[in-house]
């Protein structure tokens, strides 16, 4: 599936405005301000905030044992780069238990639009 696709779906599942969602995520990307991270049905969108902060967004079709190989991949990639620390804001609780059977030690965000943090080298 292509990333679009993947984001479209998860979007409308959750009774979003997919082309608005869509649209933002064109521009951050092509601002230099995001990448894309892709597995066949996942797509994370990891937003730089500056000094190795990265705020992410996972949209995913993946039912939760391919997900769960998909977040391994997302959390390997980050490792790799110079990102230091991640902050989320996950509605549903099973992501956060995914991330931490991936071996991501995920604390409370000590910033106030996230619910989520996780030291990337604390691993």
């Amino acid at each position: 599936m292509k990333p679009a696709d993947i984001i479209k779906q998860d979007v409308e599942r959750r009774n979003g405005d997919p082309q608005s969602v869509l649209s933002s995520v064109n521009k951050l990307v092509k601002n230099d301000k995001a990448i894309l991270l892709a597995t066949e049905g996942s797509v994370l969108l990891v937003i730089r905030l500056g000094n190795g902060l990265a705020e992410l967004h996972l949209y995913t079709v993946e039912n939760p044992l391919s997900l769960a190989k998909s977040i391994k991949y997302f959390v390997s990639k980050i490792k790799e780069s110079d990102i230091k620390t991640v902050y989320g804001q996950a509605e549903n609780p099973q992501i956060i238990k995914l991330l931490q059977s991936a071996g991501v030690k995920v604390s409370d965000s000590n910033l106030p639009t996230y619910n989520w943090k996780a030291n990337v080298w604390e691993q």
